[in-house]
């Protein structure tokens, strides 16, 4: 699976290397994450079923998409669907994100729910596969979110339990950007979710 999201992030980023585009990811920031972001994502995954908890965290002015192209996402449609989610993986990062691609990888290599074959395809065991994923995880959220560098990013990695998803489909993710605040905390500035190959 993780080589169809490759394929498919490739050609967005050659695409946008061809239109002249020249962001350089910076070097990985992961180690100046500040606790308080890493618990802010925390929240997010553990109010996630709650519609009125998840409002608390996330905000008002919080803008919510599904991977789908519907723009018109809310609180009510995030938690309704999060029943049926198992939660594999939560990380923040500072964009640019150069360890989201190995964690995720970790992550499903370490779900007793994930399938063997899955597994497999996702494996970054060999130096080239890693780097490659290490660049087009982040330029998949360059895509996506449109962050700074040094913005807040979290990812949450999800297994759809949906019974009309076939097991090629079933990993989900959610990507979250943040904005911190002057007194230190953290406002929840976008949340894209859903699986990005629907």
């Amino acid at each position: 699976m993780l080589r169809y999201v490759i394929a498919i992030l490739s050609v967005l980023w050659i695409c946008c290397e061809a239109a002249g585009q020249t962001t350089q990811p910076a070097p990985d920031p992961a180690s100046s994450v500040s606790s308080t972001w890493t618990t802010t994502i925390k929240g997010i995954a553990a109010a996630a079923s709650d519609e009125d908890a998840l409002r608390a965290i996330i905000g008002p002015a919080c803008s919510m998409r599904r991977f789908d192209g519907d723009h018109k996402s809310d609180a009510k449609a995030f938690a309704e669907n999060w029943p049926l989610q198992n939660v594999l993986g939560i990380h923040a990062y500072e964009y640019p994100p150069q360890q989201m691609a190995q964690d995720i990888a970790a992550d499903v290599d370490a779900s007793p729910l994930i399938p063997d074959r899955i597994k497999s395809d996702m494996a970054l065991e060999d130096p080239i596969a890693r780097n490659a994923a290490a660049t087009v995880a982040v330029k998949w959220v360059e895509q996506t979110l449109h962050p700074d560098a040094g913005t807040p990013i979290g990812v949450i990695l999800l297994w759809d339990t949906h019974n009309d998803v076939d097991d090629d489909h079933r990993l989900g993710f959610v990507l979250i950007q943040g904005k911190q605040e002057s007194d230190g905390s953290y406002r929840i500035v976008t949340i894209v979710w859903g699986n990005p190959l629907q």
